[in-house]
């Protein structure tokens, strides 16, 4: 992981980490089947566009509520799940928190971390209930797909 790591933070031009975190104002007054449907619906038709396989998972107080794979090994939506429960934020915000601060380099060194970019806090209200989950692309993609769908989802509820 930590060649990983490195590879990723020397690729430079990173997007300002409060950026990131601001994304996470995407909270949910509910969250349920339907919603989860939903994401999972339009991170597919998102993640078509690039031509490649991934997988996506949304997990909802501890249970897989929708789940999508083309990939044989999804090792590292799992990874990237356990960054996200751990620390309640993006996976991504915290791979970019980490290349200033390093609190999270003890994930850099143990394989069952993903510190990149691809898992999202799922919040009903104010409280963490889960992550949306994604892989496949590079990390900053996996992201954007998350955020993407999330975005879609969001404008068809106002």
């Amino acid at each position: 992981m930590k060649d990983y790591y490195h590879y990723f933070v020397n690729k430079g031009n990173h997007p300002d980490k409060n950026d990131i975190l601001k994304q996470e104002e995407y909270r949910f007054k509910t969250f349920d089947q339907n919603t989860a449907r939903q994401i999972i619906q339009q991170i597919i038709e998102v993640a078509k566009t690039y031509d490649r396989p991934f997988a996506s998972r949304i997990i909802y107080k501890d249970k897989i509520i929708g789940e999508y794979s083309e990939l044989e090994n999804t090792s590292w939506l799992n990874r990237k799940e356990k960054v996200c429960h751990e620390t309640k934020h993006s996976s991504y915000y915290i791979f970019l928190d980490n290349i200033q601060s390093h609190l999270y380099d003890y994930m850099l060194n143990d394989e069952s971390y993903g510190i990149c970019g691809g898992s999202f806090p799922l919040y009903e209200k104010d409280e963490f209930v889960g992550s949306i989950t994604f892989t496949g692309l590079r990390p900053q993609e996996d992201h954007g797909v998350i955020i993407q769908a999330l975005e879609k989802v969001f404008q068809e509820k106002n």
